[in-house]
Order: structure tokens, then C-alpha cells, then sequence
């Protein structure tokens, strides 16, 4: 999100409308403007439960002027057993939590 996004209240909307939504989000970026006429800046990463809700979540905020940086960045794929990435599955980052899978659970 960017400009007038404090004194507007849309960064309070926006945050407000994920929570309500059943959704869960991150302030990744923040900067706010030093003067009246800069604006401020908001990168948020949000979270839900499921992609429907997720996508109903970001077509909700969409409104209030979040918009995403990309589109079509991730895909939901589901894991042949629970508790274990799916096969394909490529990380950046390192997980804490580890998956120990054998092929007798």
C-alpha cells in the first residue's frame, strides 16, 4: 500500500478487513512520510487458512487500494501425506520445522 494510507485510515481498514475475514497478516515494510504531503508505505504479507478465503481476503483489501506486487507467485499444492512438503516443494529459507517422512509413516 501507498500514500496517505495513515491519516486516511486505509492501513487500519485494510488490517482490520484481513482480521475480521478470518485471515492473519505481516507488516514486512513500513515507512511513513516526514512531511504532510509524503506518503507512507506498507508491504504486508497475509495469511489465511485456505486459498478461497485468501483470495477473498485480497479481492476485499483490493478495494481499500492494497494491491499485490505479483501476481500468480505462489501455487497451493497438496502434499501426498500430512506433515510433508509435496513433491517439487523449493524453499529459500530454512525451515524449523522438519519433515521426517518414511515411506511406513
Amino acid at each position: 500500500m501507498q500514500g496517505h494510507i495513515i491519516d486516511s485510515l486505509l492501513l487500519p481498514k485494510v488490517l482490520d478487513e484481513i482480521l475480521t475475514r478470518g485471515g492473519s497478516y505481516v507488516i514486512k515494510e513500513f515507512k511513513i512520510g516526514q512531511r504532510q504531503n509524503d506518503p507512507s508505505f506498507a508491504r504486508l504479507e497475509v495469511r489465511a487458512p485456505n486459498g478461497p478465503l485468501l483470495q477473498e481476503i485480497l479481492d476485499n483489501i483490493h478495494d481499500h487500494g492494497a494491491v499485490s506486487p505479483a501476481t500468480n507467485d505462489c501455487t497451493v499444492v497438496r502434499a501426498d501425506l500430512d506433515s510433508c512438503f509435496p513433491e517439487g516443494f523449493y524453499s529459500t529459507t530454512i525451515s524449523e520445522r522438519k519433515c521426517a517422512c518414511t515411506e511406513n509413516g
